[in-house]
């Protein structure tokens, strides 16, 4: 439902990365911007995340912030 030239943040656990909507931002001329959690391997009981991708993660937030702007600059080229 995005009007070409949108632009499309997209956020991941560092252990299940799946853009699949790629593809179809390039053919619908979206722009495409993929934030990946760093490093948190540890569950907040400090256990190993085998199943990360049924946890919350997090994206620090100067990193979205960064991800918007570059977002506004992308979406008036």
């Amino acid at each position: 439902f995005m009007q070409s030239g949108s632009v499309l943040i997209e956020t991941f656990p560092n252990n299940y990365i799946n853009p699949c909507c790629l593809n179809v931002c390039a053919e619908k001329d979206i722009r495409y911007i993929q934030l990946t959690e760093e490093n948190s391997d540890l569950a907040p009981d400090n256990t190993t995340r085998i199943d990360s991708y049924m946890h919350d993660y997090s994206i620090r937030p100067e990193l979205i912030e960064r991800a918007m702007r570059n977002a506004e600059l992308l979406a008036g080229a």
